[in-house]
């Protein structure tokens, strides 16, 4: 029986099991595989079916705290927390703790001690807050000094898009809001905040020796540089994964707002370059083959490289072969690289969308699910270059490059008010568009995605 992670077969899965007294049949390594890929819900769920279940599912359960309500101490010390906490393993750290007065926010940090066992450390923060950098600064120094702080093995920085600027968040009730494409300055220009991370970790911070992946929001609030890049690895001698946001090569601030900022690079001596393995980044459009070129310079050691192109890229005018030739000239140099993912944006009803389905055998006229009625309405959804993605893959091959995975996917993003959908809603898709045995035999892993959504509401 084919298991998934649904809420609905798991459940009746789990609950078949436990209603035929089985439960010797239902390992309980297996069972704790599947609840570590379920959704809470689920968990507490099936929580609920017996007393066994319940006993089971309390680790999966506090795997996760969130601080709320200004006030870690309305969860620390309590007697669930000392119970469990050593199965806690990711800790958010959400806005509103950090806008209690400098006391209170002493007293939460030091709370953080109870959580012995983390390995995973999220921190929010509001990037206009002129004090953002202090402020990360001082909770990574005031954790560094805890004893999880040595395990960590992920450390994720999250800045709000919510709060660029006033203007910006006023923007909220107007009717413009609900037509902003998220991944396109285009629909709305406003300045951005242009954090200096590189001054969060400038030699101030311990480096964590257990630390494998870095995640810098994506968001474009946030352009990161090179030498943010090398400072950040510098928080781990083993880092092996690093999500940024908008990659800008070499630049530690914006050209407009200092316009004698000089490129500064990491040193290609520098032994972080080759430890690196696995590397996300969003592209900006104005310096796109450069900012390629300096990554496969600089980590030459990569096995996984997911690179992000907005829309926008593909407005400005840049020859063809400059926005091409990097994907199998300059990625050649990869010589360990197993896993390449390009979300490349192409819309739906685009002419050579409509050909390629053409080509590829399907009917001109399909039977339109609800999904793709809802999308004709006026909803924008990105697909990737298809053809052309397939011929770059081939070449790839052609030219030796070992690839183990071929990830494309496409990512969507809007906000639309309908008459039988009253909320904005975000939603994410990935298509399934043709049969990777009959396009890639050749290859152990080709993922193109499967046709499934997700829907998140925008508050």
């Amino acid at each position: 029986m084919e298991i998934t992670t649904r809420t609905h077969t798991l459940r009746e899965y789990l609950r078949s099991f436990l209603q035929e007294e089985n439960r010797e049949i239902l390992p309980l390594g297996l069972c704790n595989h599947i609840l570590s890929f379920s959704s809470i819900e689920t968990v507490k769920n099936f929580a609920r079916c017996s007393k066994w279940t319940n006993d089971i599912s309390q680790p999966h359960l506090a795997h996760t705290v969130k601080s709320r309500n200004n006030n870690l101490a309305l969860f620390l010390p309590g007697q669930r927390l000392r119970k469990y906490r050593k199965y806690i393993r990711h800790l958010v750290l959400e806005d509103q703790l950090y806008e209690a007065d400098t006391s209170t926010l002493r007293e939460n940090l030091s709370r953080l001690r109870y959580f012995k066992d983390v390995t995973h450390l999220e921190i929010c923060l509001d990037t206009a807050s002129s004090l953002t950098v202090n402020l990360l600064t001082a909770i990574l120094l005031r954790v560094s000094q805890f004893q999880f702080y040595r395990r960590l093995r992920k450390l994720s920085i999250e800045f709000s898009s919510d709060y660029v600027n006033p203007g910006f968040a006023a923007l909220k009730n107007d009717e413009l809001w609900h037509r902003i494409t998220w991944d396109d300055q285009e629909f709305l220009e406003y300045p951005m905040t242009y954090t200096r991370l590189y001054a969060l970790v400038g030699g101030t911070i311990p480096p964590a020796p257990n630390l494998e992946e870095i995640d810098v929001n994506k968001g474009y609030q946030t352009i990161v540089g090179l030498g943010t890049l090398a400072r950040l690895l510098c928080l781990s001698p083993k880092a092996k994964l690093l999500t940024a946001g908008q990659f800008d090569s070499g630049i530690w601030e914006d050209r407009k707002l200092n316009p004698s900022a000089k490129p500064i690079y990491m040193s290609p001596a520098h032994p972080l370059c080759y430890t690196l393995t696995a590397l996300e980044v969003t592209m900006l459009k104005s310096d796109f083959g450069e900012a390629v070129q300096v990554i496969v310079r600089e980590f030459p050691g990569l096995e996984s490289f997911v690179i992000r192109v907005s829309e926008s890229f593909f407005t400005i005018k840049q020859p063809k072969a400059v926005r091409k030739a990097w994907l199998y000239t300059q990625l050649k140099n990869l010589k360990n690289l197993k896993r390449l993912a390009i979300p490349w944006p192409c819309h739906l009803q685009s002419a050579e969308y409509k050909k390629y389905r053409r080509g590829r055998g399907y009917a001109s006229v399909l039977t339109r699910t609800e999904e793709e009625a809802y999308i004709e309405q006026g909803e924008q959804i990105w697909y990737p270059h298809l053809r052309k993605i397939e011929q770059w893959v081939e070449k790839l091959m052609i030219k030796g490059i070992p690839l183990e995975e071929v990830r494309l996917s496409a990512l969507k993003f809007s906000a639309t008010y309908t008459e039988d959908r009253p909320k904005p809603i975000l939603r994410y898709n990935v298509v399934e568009l043709f049969s990777t045995v009959e396009r890639y035999p050749h290859l152990p892993l080709a993922r193109f995605g499967s046709f499934d959504w997700e829907v998140y509401e925008i508050d």
